[in-house]
């Protein structure tokens, strides 16, 4: 526990010198200081003492105790009404138990004090300095602001929907009681049916009676009577089937489907009267059940099979060979998956299946089905409304559900899935950690083996699910989808770890411990390489051993000592599958390595299994490389050169080769409606080339419009690699930020796929720039407003760039004040508020040349060039750069000389003007006449004697300014400034 002591009347601080930068010196200060590490919880006491000026205790008594705070951020704040505690009032003592999210962000608090609160009169300590130490081994709190009294309304929220969910289950609970009423009525149905029979067949046995005494005119006749009643009585029988009823649109339709008749009591749904077929015509039997049978026939229940609903991509999907069980008719089977878009989820929304036409419809009223239509289910305020059928249909995205936490990483011992045994191996104890940073150990009694041979039969995607509840993991089918954009159907306890199917791990979050357990184990164990590198090319299907590699085999210290002459290509496995095994054959006569999914002999040696871009199986995986990575494909590539390293390439005298590509979405591709002439990247190249001198400068455009990252990450391989659009490439800026939203809102899935796609680039040995959005003033799609790409995408893209070690080119800044302070009208900066028009991709040119090169200076204040400037070149001797006498117009040296011939270049400068404030370009001469001029940006403008202003006005962007002698003899200039 720390201690601080506050006297409150002598207590002081020096103000603040910058209250808009507000940042208190504390070793100017008699001060308290606090030291905590990031995502304490609790645990961190501050035990406070307060005197009065003459030292004696601060009266305490029935007083509250806040700690206010603005987080290392500058951004969240913490008022904190709650967790003080009086230790000794009379004494002026009191302790704080620090809340976790005080302890969200590293860093120094910009300000921390106490609050002493009595009768609604206040007092506060001095500021103490409250220092956050990072913590680098897990991810902990997201930084927000934490202000007690609306937490209490937030736990009082919590309470009223839990209160609103109980509400709803009794309702649920009511409508089941009503459906039980129904099938208790069928059941007296049946009973009627009985009765009636038994009533006909005692009037047979009354008739026989009188038959028997001989109350009849003859014999024969009687017979007769006989003969045709027992037939009639038979028929009857037989036309009663079951005694349940079957359903059909009307009697006109019923006397077309079976003319001559068929068994069964059939009734028209038109009028609801029931027919049976009877003395050569269908016979009607008057209403059914007039009195209310009490259950809807056309309600069918999912025997086997599954029905999909998914909220919110607002689609329903029924399975081929779907069971459909309906009351009275024949179970139906679903010949053909079939879907439909849901339009009606704003009110009762009922799902009915059509037999006849293998359709999904939506309905609104369900009163007037046809006798082929069948009620499935009906979705109100996101949830199934029947509970017969919630087991066979999965309903995706409800609000029972939870999207982006139910996905976790596995960070504790691997999770191995084994597709040779059709099995996931298990460990006893693992650690999850879901999105949203909640850890979980899951722990089974002894290592668990799961069987999933029924989806590797079937060849389906299924889900490896932990269950936090049950504490037990479980396997589930999964239809086909976008796996990044929704949840499974996962309720709140269930953990989607994997997703999984023939090609291997469909899914898993970025980083997560499970592996496919290499195929094929050798009898007679793993190999080790003793020396040498094993590198494997999974594109170019080929394995090569270094010239000094040595491979130990397990049998008694044998070892094999091979070359670049041993090097081999393969192919895939004829099963279709890219998961390979490398293996060597040995014996007295024979060795050779291939590469397949099986040993070929069983006393082959297994090397090393190989998949997705990683190795598996073998120890020795720092002498391992796969596609250009080391460490066994899983070394964090890194860019070869970073932007200063590109500068000096291109201004090299021997004009090497410089490839560079940007790759981005439309705003780096179109200059209007239908026009993608003048864009940055076609400007940006002879810019380079012109002010380098190196003509083998090529800038790539990769501007993709309407893509987001993920699509670029989808379709990497179309673009990169021998032969396609960005072959040969060193140098990547990488933009493609205003789509991602339209796809994700989750900024760790969209941060996650774009370090993705930086390191495929990497691995090709490739450089990465991360660059920000281009600045916009759109108003219609708010997730490319510019506060959204400001606040969420470009915050995600200068954290990633920290985190990787990468250069950040920011866009989004630059574009932004040109936006905003330029004096280029609006309209003609761009065309629709998101994408530049020409003029605006010409400033785009001219400040990505700045980056990308280091001669240019970028100014945002007054600025002066003379022959002082580190970036200038010039062509005069030395002798013509002489002090200027009494520092005249503020330049300490001046060109100056009498005895010129040509028209010598006196300065050349490269300059990108950034000044929000408005600046004139001045030139400034000394006293003699000559006759030298200024070209600016290729114009010339000549010099007078004295002050000369070239530009009343210096528009923000590049300047190329050159200072020439003119061919006078005499030469006298100061410089210029943007002023």
């Amino acid at each position: 526990m720390q201690s601080l002591t506050y006297i409150i009347g002598k207590d002081q601080r020096n103000l603040v010198d910058d209250i808009q930068n507000f940042k208190i010196d504390f070793n100017d200060s008699n001060s308290n200081w606090v030291q905590a590490r990031q995502y304490e919880d609790g645990m961190r006491q501050v035990f406070v003492t307060m005197k009065n000026e003459d030292n004696t205790p601060y009266d305490l008594t029935g007083c509250n105790y806040w700690f206010e705070g603005s987080l290392p951020d500058g951004v969240h704040k913490i008022l904190d009404a709650k967790h003080g505690v009086a230790i000794d009032p009379v004494n002026g003592q009191f302790r704080f138990d620090m809340p976790k999210q005080a302890f969200a962000v590293a860093g120094s608090y910009v300000q921390a004090f106490f609050r002493i609160m009595k009768d609604g009169a206040s007092i506060t300590t001095l500021e103490f300095d409250l220092q956050v130490l990072a913590d680098k081994v897990i991810s902990g709190l997201v930084p927000r602001d934490y202000v007690t009294p609306f937490e209490d309304l937030y736990d009082q929220l919590t309470n009223i929907l839990k209160k609103a969910g109980d509400d709803v289950a009794a309702a649920i609970a009511a409508f089941k009681d009503k459906v039980d009423a129904t099938l208790a009525t069928l059941n007296e149905l049946n009973d009627l049916n009985t009765a009636k029979l038994q009533k006909l067949a005692s009037s047979v046995d009354a008739i026989q009676v009188q038959i028997d005494a001989g109350n009849v005119v003859t014999r024969a006749q009687f017979d007769q009577l006989i003969a045709d009643t027992n037939s009639k009585l038979q028929n009857y029988f037989d036309n009663l089937s079951d005694g349940s009823p079957k359903f059909i649109d009307s009697l006109t339709a019923l006397k077309a489907t079976y003319p001559n008749g068929t068994v069964g009591i059939w009734v028209a749904t038109d009028d609801g009267h029931r027919y049976a077929y009877f003395n050569g015509a269908w016979q009607d039997g008057g209403v059914y059940q007039s009195s209310g049978l009490g259950y809807y026939p056309n309600v069918g229940i999912i025997s086997a099979g599954t029905l999909t609903i998914d909220l919110l991509n607002k689609h329903a999907d029924l399975r081929a060979d779907t069971m459909i069980e309906r009351v009275g008719s024949a179970e139906v089977k679903v010949p053909a998956n079939v879907g439909i878009d849901l339009t009606n989820l704003g009110s009762i929304d009922y799902l009915v299946y059509d037999i006849p036409s293998n359709t999904l419809m939506e309905m609104s009223a369900i009163d007037n089905l046809k006798s082929t239509q069948i009620v499935l289910n009906a979705i109100a305020d996101q949830q199934l409304v029947y509970p017969y059928n919630r087991h066979t249909t999965k309903l995706f995205n409800s609000s029972e559900m939870m999207a982006p936490t139910n996905r976790a990483t596995v960070v504790g011992d691997a999770i191995y899935v084994d597709w040779d045994q059709s099995a996931i191996l298990v460990p006893k104890t693992t650690l999850l950690e879901t999105t949203d940073n909640q850890f979980y150990t899951a722990k089974t009694d002894t290592d668990t083996k799961l069987d999933f041979s029924e989806y590797h039969t079937k060849g389906v995607d299924f889900m490896l699910i932990y269950d936090t509840l049950a504490k037990k993991y479980a396997l589930s089918e999964i239809a086909k989808q976008d796996y990044v954009t929704t949840n499974q159907g996962l309720y709140n306890s269930e953990l989607l770890l994997g997703i999984i199917n023939a090609d291997g791990l469909k899914f898993i979050e970025h980083g997560s411990n499970i592996v496919m357990k290499p195929f094929g184990e050798s009898k007679q164990g793993n190999v080790t390489i003793l020396n040498g590198t094993l590198t494997i090319d999974t594109n170019a299907h080929t394995i090569a051993f270094s010239d000094d590699f040595i491979l130990g085999l397990t049998q008694a210290g044998r070892f094999q000592s091979l070359s670049h002459a041993d090097n081999l290509t393969y192919q895939d496995a004829a099963t279709g599958s890219a998961i390979n095994t490398l293996y060597y054959h040995i014996t007295l006569t024979e060795r050779h390595f291939y590469v397949d999914v099986y040993p070929h002999d069983v006393d082959d040696f297994r090397i090393l299994t190989f998949w997705n871009g990683k190795a598996f199986g073998i120890d020795d995986l720092d002498r391992v490389i796969v596609n250009g990575i080391g460490d066994g494909g899983r070394a964090v590539p890194v860019n070869t050169i970073n932007l200063q390293q590109l500068s000096t390439m291109m201004y090299s005298k021997d004009h090497p080769t410089v490839k560079i590509a940007n790759l981005g979405d439309s705003t780096y591709q179109i200059t209007g409606a239908n026009s993608t002439d003048g864009r940055w990247s076609d400007l940006l190249q002879p810019a380079l080339i012109a002010e380098t001198g190196n003509p083998n400068i090529t800038v790539v455009n990769g501007g993709f419009s309407g893509k987001s990252i993920q699509w670029i990450h989808d379709n990497f391989d179309t673009y990169f690699g021998s032969g396609k659009q960005f072959d040969g490439v060193q140098f990547v800026i990488l933009g493609m930020g205003l789509n991602n939203a339209t796809e994700f809102y989750n900024l760790d899935t969209i941060k996650g796929i774009t370090k993705d796609v930086i390191q495929k680039i990497q691995a090709l040995g490739m450089s990465v720039v991360l660059a920000t959005t281009q600045a916009n003033n759109l108003t219609t799609l708010s997730d490319r407003q510019e506060w959204y790409m400001y606040a969420a995408e470009n915050a995600m893209r200068k954290e990633l760039a920290r985190e990787m070690g990468l250069q950040l080119l920011d866009l989004n800044d630059a574009t932004q004040k040109f936006l905003q302070h330029s004096h280029v009208k609006n309209s003609e900066i761009t065309f629709d508020g998101l994408h530049f028009a020409p003029r605006g991709h010409q400033f785009e040119a001219d400040w990505f040349e700045s980056q990308l090169l280091t001669r240019p200076i970028t100014i945002t204040d007054s600025f002066q060039i003379d022959s002082t400037v580190q970036n200038t070149k010039s062509s005069t001797p030395q002798d013509w750069v002489v002090d200027n006498p009494d520092f005249a117009d503020g330049f300490k040296t001046k060109f100056s000389t009498s005895s010129n011939t040509a028209d010598t270049m006196l300065l050349d400068t490269v300059v990108m003007n950034m000044n929000t404030k408005p600046k004139a370009l001045t030139a400034y001469t000394g006293p003699q006449g000559n006759g030298s001029y200024a070209l600016i940006n290729g114009t010339k403008y000549p010099l007078g004697t004295g002050k000369t202003i070239l530009l009343d006005y210096a528009e923000m962007g590049l300047y190329h300014i050159q200072i020439m002698s003119g061919t006078n003899g005499s030469v006298d200039v100061e410089g210029l400034k943007f002023e």
